[in-house]
């Protein structure tokens, strides 16, 4: 989550971008909706990776400067394996999968 304070709006409203660079991907410049929030939830990152971030805020004059930048590193993505080999049930017709694990894991 970005959070940041709005400086001088020079008496217009102000909207924000983020600008985000890094992860393997072309920098981006993504518009925080709504115009008047002051944070911004950075989701589809990959895991380690590194990214910079900064805030550049806009009003009807223009852009203005950008924030100092904050980098990031994601943390690694580990996957448990399971102790057994599954076990099909003949019949019922269902691969039984037995796990010490919590459900929390989805991969796409």
């Amino acid at each position: 989550m970005l959070v940041w304070i709005p400086g001088f709006d020079g008496g217009y409203n102000q909207r924000f971008h983020i600008q985000k660079s890094g992860g393997g991907e072309e920098p981006k410049r993504l518009e925080v909706a709504p115009s008047s929030s002051r944070s911004f939830n950075v989701t589809k990152l990959r895991p380690s990776n590194t990214y910079t971030f900064q805030v550049v805020a806009a009003n009807e004059l223009g852009f203005g400067p950008v924030s100092l930048p904050v980098v990031v590193t994601t943390n690694n993505l580990l996957i448990p394996t399971l102790p057994k080999i599954p076990v099909f049930d003949a019949k019922y017709k269902k691969l039984l999968v037995i796990s010490p694990y919590d459900n929390d894991y989805c991969l796409r």
